[in-house]
């Protein structure tokens, strides 16, 4: 793919894996894995990583985060505690899926209309084929 032809989630996704690799090209060496860090790496906006538009990405750079949390979490030491990052994605995977569900059924309530009114146009011209056979009746002088 040239890179004038890119997508924002290609950005995004090259910038992602860099990451993991841990072979940065704007960020130091040894960055952490994190949507802000990936929105650097990519060379845009912070701000324009969002669940909504890349949920399966910001899912799995989520994923990744945490298993580099755990990865340096010292047990008895209270350093680092993945425990809260955790919460949080789970209040984001929760609400993400609400979010969805809304959008679904706002879409099948959408739908309900349309075929409602398909249904109306249909009767309508089953009652207009009806009308125009008893006319050529008429005309004709014969059944059809």
């Amino acid at each position: 793919m040239m890179a004038g032809n890119k997508t924002a989630e290609q950005y995004f996704r090259d910038a992602f894996e860099r990451l993991k690799k841990n072979e940065p090209i704007h960020l130091p060496l040894g960055a952490n894995v994190c949507v802000v860090n990936v929105a650097r790496e990519a060379l845009r906006d912070t701000g324009k990583v969002k669940i909504d538009k890349f949920p399966l990405l910001v899912q799995e750079i989520l994923a990744c985060q945490v298993e580099e949390e755990k990865q340096r979490y010292v047990p008895n030491k209270k350093v680092i505690r993945p425990e809260p990052f955790l919460h949080s994605l789970e209040r984001i995977r929760a609400r993400h899926e609400s979010h969805v569900n809304a959008k679904i059924s706002h879409a099948v309530n959408e739908y309900k209309l349309q075929i409602d009114h398909l249904n109306a146009v249909v009767a309508a011209q089953n009652v207009l084929i009806g009308d125009l056979l008893r006319k050529i009746e008429l005309m004709s002088g014969e059944q059809v």
